[in-house]
């Protein structure tokens, strides 16, 4: 991760030293739909010591970002900028059937993950193409550097603590709960594919949407 963030320091400072032609503007809007690979840190949850079944949906998010103005105070590096805002949800459920007394009954714990904030990217294909040899197809492919700023509001509940069997699991009793808040900072590096003029397959990693790693689809509005 650090060396990401590295990557991303970079690229914005070296943006600040070129003159660049417009590859965005205010008018610019993008909507993106996806779905993250993995969990990391806390986020991730792991009952295999107590035998519990695993069942997890991806982590799904939207994000909308639109172009800035040239009055921005930015100068010419706001043709590169788009800013916007990204919410996001993840279920998982652990849980497994216990025997005791003649009774079967399924013991659980459940996690529900919601997250939102804002996100700024910088798109680097105009820079590499006016800076190098390389000459890259900017209706065809943009590549990107992004940092997000959000909360993550992780809800928790379980009808047992400590002992599966004890006789309030069984009668029902039990209902543990619990709300946390994280705040994060996550750098990102991702590049879109535009397989027509308005939609595109994306691809990210880096720290956000609970993951390492993102795909999916964006559409310019």
């Amino acid at each position: 991760m650090k060396r990401i963030s590295t990557i991303i320091i970079a690229i914005l400072i070296l943006s600040c030293s070129y003159s660049l032609n417009a590859q965005f503007s205010k008018d610019t809007k993008i909507v993106s739909a996806g779905l993250s690979l993995g969990l990391y840190g806390k986020y991730f949850h792991d009952y295999a010591d107590v035998n519990l079944n695993r069942v997890l949906t991806p982590p799904i998010n939207l994000q909308f970002e639109k172009g800035i103005s040239e009055s921005s105070g930015l100068g010419e590096l706001s043709s590169m900028i788009t800013a916007g805002v990204f919410i996001g949800f993840q279920k998982q459920r652990y849980y497994k059937d216990v025997n005791t007394n003649m009774v079967t009954y399924e013991v659980y714990k459940n996690y529900n993950y919601f997250w939102g904030g804002v996100v700024g990217t910088l798109h680097a294909v105009q820079m590499i193409n006016d800076n190098t040899t390389i000459e890259i197809d900017a209706e065809k492919l943009d590549i990107y550097a992004s940092v997000k700023c959000g909360v993550v509001f992780e809800n928790y509940n379980s009808n047992y603590l400590n002992d599966p069997t004890d006789i309030d699991v069984q009668m029902g009793t039990i209902n543990e709960k619990d709300t946390k808040t994280f705040f994060y900072i996550g750098p990102v590096l991702g590049a879109r594919y535009y397989f027509t003029d308005k939609f595109a397959f994306f691809g990210e990693i880096g720290r956000s949407n609970l993951s390492y790693m993102t795909i999916g689809a964006s559409m310019k509005l």
